[in-house]
């Protein structure tokens, strides 16, 4: 079943068309803006933990978080058509919110076998170039990929990705060539 299941109609991204849009949750539909109000899913910003002033992070364990990502997988997509849907199943995934004025920063999605692989990092439109993706990142090496292997992957980084990866010190750039430090590159799955 893909991953996509239960998101009916076009999106806007910025949901001026959210009454064409509906996201299926049990036996009930959504607009997206709903979904994406933590109140929706309040589980999650019980379990967030704050990792930058105003930063949330929380693991995605629920069927509402699940829920919540593909919303938030959908407006990546739109921004970036190399993003993927993949099977929750197969993946491990972290929300990221803004706990003073309460909404999704983004998500990073990642796989784990003999060592970690950043498969996905999405911050919203509005939320960028404020140093999330930078704590995110950080929180997700230290916290996860760390704990597996002094080493982590990438997944075909985007040029924002590399440039934010080598500010980092993951990787060195080289003229058009990039290096890992820390980390070296995957292909997609």
């Amino acid at each position: 079943m893909p991953s996509t299941m239960g998101i009916v109609g076009p999106l806007c991204s910025t949901f001026e068309c959210s009454n064409y849009v509906a996201v299926a949750f049990g036996k009930q539909f959504f607009e997206p803006k709903i979904v994406l109000d933590p109140i929706w899913n309040r589980g999650i910003v019980f379990r967030a933990k704050p990792i930058f002033p105003g930063l949330l992070v929380g693991r995605c364990r629920s069927k509402r978080d699940q829920v919540v990502l593909t919303v938030l997988q959908v407006l990546a997509k739109q921004d970036d058509d190399r993003f993927k849907f993949g099977d929750p199943n197969e993946f491990h995934s972290l929300l990221c919110l803004d706990s003073k004025r309460r909404n999704y920063i983004g998500f990073l999605i990642w796989t784990e076998d003999k060592m970690a692989v950043l498969r996905q990092m999405f911050v919203v439109r509005g939320e960028r170039r404020k140093g999330y993706a930078s704590s995110i990142v950080s929180f997700w090496v230290e916290n996860f990929a760390k704990k597996l292997a002094n080493r982590f992957g990438i997944e075909e980084p985007n040029e924002s990705a590399m440039k934010l990866h080598a500010k980092l010190g993951h990787l060195k750039i080289e003229g058009s060539t990039a290096i890992g430090v820390e980390c070296h590159f995957v292909r997609s799955i």
